[in-house]
């Protein structure tokens, strides 16, 4: 596969195109994240910090996506160490949706974790009405393992989400079978 999106470390210069990002998209984001509703500069900037101290740490990695050096999105994992898993998370502006590109940069994220981080698990959970976002762990090889009954609150309410999961093993079969 050809790469067309790079995912980096977000730093404190992104923090304007970041937050111009977030302000552009928030209702398309609010959909199925509502803390979106209440971003601000000062909460970008507050976030980038927050974000290098946890990665320094090992608690959480969050990466931008970017294209042609523009963020268009976001990809994270937060590292539960005593299960030696993560929980991968990600999203993209609006306009930048149906391209592929999330899908391409859950597959660097995933190398990371499986090869650098030497995780056994990567979930992701998503909205039971986001059928775009279930498709990215369908494509890459995730197998559905669970309704999460009324998971998260949304708007208000609470909602199901759809858990997926990729073993360590898993991952490695199929690494073997595309390269």
């Amino acid at each position: 596969m050809d790469k067309r999106v790079e995912i980096r470390q977000i730093t404190e210069k992104d923090a304007d195109n970041l937050y111009n990002l977030i302000e552009k998209n928030k209702a398309f984001l609010s959909t199925w994240m509502d803390f979106f509703e209440k971003v601000d500069k000062n909460s970008v900037v507050y976030s980038i910090e927050k974000w290098k101290k946890s990665m320094i740490l090992g608690e959480s990695f969050e990466f931008g996506i970017f294209l042609n050096n523009d963020i268009i999105g976001m990809v994270s994992l937060i590292i539960e160490k005593d299960g030696n898993l993560a929980d991968l998370g990600y999203w993209l502006g609006e306009e930048y949706t149906k391209n592929g590109y999330a899908t391409e940069a859950v597959s660097y994220v995933l190398e990371f974790a499986f090869t650098f981080l030497s995780l056994n698990k990567v979930q992701i959970k998503v909205h039971e009405d986001n059928f775009k976002s279930q498709n990215i762990p369908k494509r890459l090889g995730f197998r559905y393992d669970a309704i999460l009954r009324e998971h998260q609150r949304l708007h208000g309410r609470y909602v199901n989400l759809f858990l997926f999961s990729m073993l360590k093993r898993e991952w490695n079969e199929l690494w073997k079978k595309t390269n």
